[in-house]
């Protein structure tokens, strides 16, 4: 392949794809909160999806479903799961990696079962893709290609207390307090944002 601006070649194969035929723009492996380096890491233990994100080099969109071949490297065999969505891919949005990753309509969504999860290392990869209206396979340029394997890691659980403040605002004056809704809802919001894989103990006063 001719490298732009120069007049050197280099001999990678090209994993774009073909007229017609559908590619990843990324595979993205999270517990709520993730970047494409994956440089948050995954605990033990911790409900984890695999988002893939594919493209299409055809002039119309198409709609597929998706499958995943997962494993734990340390204890388990290869598992193939479905997407527990179909994805309608627009051409237009190839390469916009950002607007699909903010979008869950926009990737394929898989639940890794809970399994895999203890410990060790969890591989993903294997990708395949087929059309939601027929079930047929569709052609993909790097689907073989693109995988993740990462580290599932000890974590302490959270501790920690939240005490319930009264307060008056407003006019006229009103009083607020917190309801036992928002201490539950507390709880959920710090265990999918932070690397632990349970909260022993949340305390109100």
């Amino acid at each position: 392949h001719v490298i732009a601006n120069s007049r050197g070649a280099h001999p990678w194969i090209s994993t774009l794809p073909r007229p017609d035929e559908f590619g990843l723009d990324g595979v993205e492996v999270t517990q709520a909160v993730q970047d494409m380096p994956h440089s948050v890491p995954l605990v033990s233990g911790k409900a984890t999806a695999v988002r893939v994100y594919p493209m299409l080099n055809a002039a119309a969109s198409r709609t597929v479903r998706g499958q995943l071949w997962v494993r734990n490297v340390h204890g388990t065999d290869w598992q193939r799961i479905d997407s527990t969505n179909a994805v309608t891919v627009n051409p237009a949005q190839n390469f916009a990696l950002r607007t699909k990753r903010e979008a869950t309509e926009l990737g394929l969504n898989f639940a890794v079962p809970a399994g895999h999860l203890n410990g060790g290392w969890l591989a993903a990869g294997y990708v395949t893709m087929t059309d939601a209206a027929t079930g047929a396979a569709v052609p993909c340029s790097d689907c073989w290609a693109l995988g993740r394997m990462l580290p599932l890691g000890d974590a302490n659980p959270m501790r920690l207390r939240v005490l319930g403040l009264r307060y008056t605002a407003g006019n006229p004056a009103a009083s607020f307090a917190p309801s036992a809704t928002d201490f539950n809802l507390t709880q959920s919001w710090l265990a999918a944002a932070h690397c632990v894989s349970t909260i022993r103990r949340l305390m109100s006063g």
